[in-house]
């Protein structure tokens, strides 16, 4: 990982470029996306695209080449996070590595969500597997986002005390 003096400028460069691709995505496809709808079931996946008109369809797929670049943000956001925790609060290390690691873990998950999508949308409106499996492969996404999310947090609020005795 890159190393910078800094932590807080790494921390808000993640967030802004987090914050800044989630704005994009949303101004892309400012519709219900199968990535934002955890437990769709095949059915439900076929029924939400078909709501989509071929402009908003191809704004779709314009909308996961941002898509590429969002979880690397959201984990590196994270991780630099829990780096920067541990720097303060060593005795959180291992809670933070933990952290770190549930971090990548979301953004590999999201990784496999997108590539569903990806065979769902070249093969619509042909059912595909994908339909059956990216419902529960983006619930499991936002279950682990979440996690991370929730370690950071209660890593920064726990009060720890490095001092002996």
């Amino acid at each position: 990982m890159i190393r910078m003096k800094q932590p807080a400028r790494r921390l808000t460069l993640f967030a802004f470029a987090t914050v800044a691709l989630f704005a994009a995505m949303l101004l892309v496809a400012p519709f219900p996306i199968l990535d934002t709808q955890p437990g769709l079931t095949a059915d439900g996946v076929y029924r939400s695209l078909g709501q989509l008109g071929e402009s908003q369809l191809s704004r779709y797929r314009v909308m996961l080449a941002l898509d590429v670049l969002f979880p690397l943000a959201y984990a590196a956001f994270l991780v630099t996070a829990c780096q920067a925790i541990a720097k303060r609060k060593r005795r959180l290390g291992l809670l933070c590595r933990i952290g770190g690691a549930v971090a990548i873990a979301a953004a590999l998950i999201d990784y496999v969500e997108n590539a569903l999508i990806i065979i769902i949308l070249r093969a619509f409106p042909e059912p595909v597997f994908a339909a059956g499996l990216v419902g529960a492969v983006t619930t499991v996404k936002w279950s682990v986002v979440g996690v991370a999310v929730l370690v950071c947090v209660v890593a920064l609020v726990l009060p720890v005390s490095d001092r002996v005795g």
